[in-house]
């Protein structure tokens, strides 16, 4: 079965600044979120020095590595680190108190504490408690962290921008129905086997989504984009992004993927189908 959303939340980090808004209400975040801090963060240096021999130092951007981060004015944040070809994609929340920035992290709910300072477009974050393998050996040194990001400028404001009012808010779904184009008399329907599909939005654009079916849970989180009767799904930690139509009825909400797939027959290869998501508000 393909999903239209996909969940990958591992750890985190995070940062802040000084100018502050007040959080909306339904964002990640709490307290105030510095204004200055919202948007599209490259990483322009990552310093790792090793505290029992402080002459161990590595600076992981010079050795390859990247690192991306995005914080929105709910404060959420996603970071995405890659090194070699390797790719994590983190996500969490914010919140600030004087030069001090502490994080929880996507699914974890343990709060870590760094500091920062802002200067501009340059923004520094310093970790006392970070871990590294300094010797190539698999085991982690106690470490500190220096990171020194660039705000790219010309990056879209995080969050799937604008979104229409009557899409904020709780959903629940009445129908989660497959379709299979081959043979339309044949389908699967999520809600009338005993399966829910919960999905939240909020005003700057980003979701979370938690499906259950019998014992399996899945909560997956990412940001909409919204154009005339299209939305597009930018899933975390997931290249690239998927187009469906929606249309909004009050409190109903219809989301339609035409290019979806289910295994209809139960013989392990997905059939190409049409997915139908009926929602209600509240």
């Amino acid at each position: 079965m393909k999903n239209i959303f996909i969940f990958t939340a591992v750890a985190a980090m995070a940062v802040a600044g000084c100018d502050t808004t007040t959080n909306p209400t339904g964002g990640g975040g709490t307290g105030t979120v510095p204004t200055t801090v919202v948007g599209t963060w490259n990483g322009t240096s990552f310093i790792v020095t090793n505290k029992a021999d402080t002459t161990q130092v590595v600076n992981l951007i010079q050795g390859g590595a990247s690192l991306i981060l995005t914080i929105d004015a709910s404060g959420n944040y996603t970071i995405t680190f890659t090194e070699g070809t390797s790719t994590d994609t983190e996500t969490g929340t914010m919140t600030f108190s004087g030069n001090l920035v502490i994080l929880t992290e996507g699914g974890s709910g343990s709060p870590d504490t760094s500091t920062y300072s802002v200067s501009g477009d340059i923004l520094i974050v310093l970790f006392e408690n970070f871990a590294h393998d300094f010797n190539g050996d698999d085991v982690e040194e106690s470490a500190r962290a220096r990171i020194e990001f660039q705000k790219d400028t010309s990056a879209p404001p995080p969050g799937g921008g604008p979104v229409p009012a009557e899409v904020v808010g709780t959903w629940t779904t009445t129908e989660f129905v497959f379709i299979n184009k081959a043979d339309t008399t044949q389908k699967f329907d999520l809600i009338s086997n005993g399966g829910s599909f919960v999905l939240e939005i909020d005003a700057d654009g980003n979701f979370t989504s938690t499906t259950t079916f019998g014992t399996f849970v899945e909560t997956e989180t990412g940001t909409l984009s919204f154009s005339g009767d299209q939305v597009t799904i930018t899933e975390t930690g997931e290249p690239g992004s998927e187009t469906i139509t929606y249309s909004v009825s009050g409190n109903t909400m219809i989301l339609v993927d035409s290019d979806s797939e289910f295994d209809f027959d139960d013989n392990g290869s997905d059939d190409p189908a049409i997915l139908r998501i009926t929602l209600q508000k509240g």
